[in-house]
């Protein structure tokens, strides 16, 4: 099964870690459909990954597809991105639209991040990751 399959399969295992995509190694946090008690565990076995790797060299493909915010989760998302900034290279954010842009926006104004982008299809966020 190919990454771009793995991350559209519907599948409610977790599918967080680290992958190979055209010969690029890309780390993915898998959130699609996860409840608020399961982010942090989740979140924190793909900062097992990044934190392993060598700065500036992360390709991250973060899915948020089905995942609600409140302000808590909004906190936690801007602190994790500031500890993680160091390592990642570009991260692109699966289902970032409507509300999730704005926080999404703020996000990068308040971590400092520049190398987010937004993506509805996963193939198009995956090929965007793996460019020059």
């Amino acid at each position: 099964m190919t990454l771009e399959e793995l991350v559209n399969s519907g599948s409610q295992q977790n599918k967080t870690g680290e992958y190979d995509y055209n010969g690029r190694k890309i780390i993915f946090l898998d959130l699609n459909g996860v409840p608020p008690e399961g982010i942090k565990s989740r979140v924190e076995l793909a900062k097992t990954f990044i934190f392993a790797s060598q700065p500036n060299s992360v390709l991250l493909l973060t899915d948020f597809r089905d995942m609600r915010y409140d302000k808590e989760r909004t906190e936690y998302a801007v602190q994790v991105s500031k500890d993680i900034k160091p390592f990642v290279n570009k991260s692109a954010l699966l289902g970032i639209e409507g509300l999730k842009k704005i926080i999404m926006q703020s996000l990068m104004v308040f971590s400092g991040r520049t190398n987010m982008k937004p993506f509805l299809e996963v193939k198009d966020a995956l090929e965007w990751l793996i460019k020059a």
